[in-house]
């Protein structure tokens, strides 16, 4: 009896093969967040670290859900199904939120955003606070053709009592993402492991000391969500979130302002969407650019309306002229056709 074996690379072919680009691949992030009943997403980008984190406070994943579900391919964390794994979570003290994210995109369209990806969740159920669950994943492992899903180890640990990711226990997930690749010797080249392993080595994280520079959303104490810590980040991304030459000319969007201010203006058809969406963009020299924010979002909201405003009163201005020249174009004739609808009405002309 024969099997059907899945080669690795299928990861990235459902994955970042299939993602128009990355500010698509963060838009579906960010309906994982609408998704998980949060009331905030938010991304910070730090060019100088090359480090872009994502986060969310909704209702996060368990240890058997992360695993069994986000790790596990064909089954998607959406699906309600009697035979599915468990319902998707709720908050029942929120208003019921209609699913956005779709076929667990979003979990495979990480790898557009950069090679590697630290994930943090934690759950809420109720009132209770679940462990902390990291994990660590090199995309790029799953790029190569000789390699089977059961060659890649994921790294995780499950952390207790409130307490958060600490830079030794990261840096343990990393040693055992490194003695994998290592492994991996005879299916892949000396060249491929050289790079992979100077991948693993960029990813220079302290998760605590990061927390407590970005405040706000958090997973340790009362916090809960998911965060995505991609570092390095494709080159691509800063060309994706900053407006060109032409476009600044123009006041055009970036296209990353597109996509989710798309998402924002599609997500409800009030003006009070359940979900805030933030992105920030800190620069070489230090400064933060807001390139997505409420205001932002009501600046857009408001410029659409002046277009559609506009537009209707070109229309109309249009077509007056338009009749104007029609009728005086047409004049002698509809003068000639006056006169002869003038002695048909005639009523000695009837007789």
């Amino acid at each position: 009896m024969a099997k059907i074996k899945t080669k690795a690379r299928a990861l990235d072919m459902l994955g970042r093969q299939q993602i128009a680009g990355i500010p698509t691949a963060l838009s579906e992030l960010f309906k994982n967040a609408h998704d998980a009943y949060a009331d905030n997403v938010e991304v910070d980008f730090f060019r100088k670290e090359n480090l872009l984190i994502l986060r969310d406070d909704g209702l996060g994943m368990t240890a058997d859900e992360f695993e069994e579900r986000w790790l596990t391919i064909g089954t998607s964390s959406k699906l309600i199904d009697e035979d599915a794994i468990d319902k998707p979570v709720i908050d029942r003290n929120k208003t019921f939120r209609p699913i956005m994210g779709e076929k667990g995109i979003g979990r495979l369209s990480i790898a557009a955003i950069g090679p590697q990806v630290l994930v943090l969740t934690r759950a809420k159920r109720n009132d209770d606070l679940k462990p902390l669950v990291a994990a660590f994943v090199n995309w790029s492992l799953f790029t190569i053709p000789s390699l089977d899903l059961d060659d890649i180890d994921i790294p995780i640990r499950t952390i207790n009592n409130g307490e958060f990711l600490s830079k030794s226990i990261l840096d343990e997930m990393l040693t055992q993402a490194r003695k994998n690749v290592d492994s991996l010797s005879h299916k892949i080249s000396k060249t491929k492991i050289s790079q992979i392993n100077t991948q693993l080595s960029l990813f220079d994280f302290d998760p605590i000391i990061w927390e407590r520079k970005l405040g706000g959303l958090k997973l340790s104490e009362n916090g809960h969500g998911t965060h995505f810590i991609i570092k390095p980040t494709d080159e691509i991304l800063i060309d994706d979130i900053s407006p060109n030459e032409s476009s600044r000319m123009t006041e055009q969007s970036s296209r990353l302002e597109k996509a989710l201010l798309g998402f924002t203006n599609t997500m409800y058809s009030d003006s009070n969407p359940p979900i805030i969406a933030r992105f920030r963009d800190y620069l070489e020299d230090g400064e933060c650019i807001d390139r997505i924010s409420e205001s932002i979002f009501s600046h857009h909201k408001n410029s659409i309306l002046q277009i559609i405003i506009l537009r209707d009163i070109l229309t109309n201005l249009v077509n007056s002229v338009a009749v104007s020249l029609f009728m005086e174009k047409n004049r002698s004739s509809m003068l000639s056709h006056g006169k002869a609808i003038t002695n048909l009405l005639n009523v000695d002309h009837l007789k």
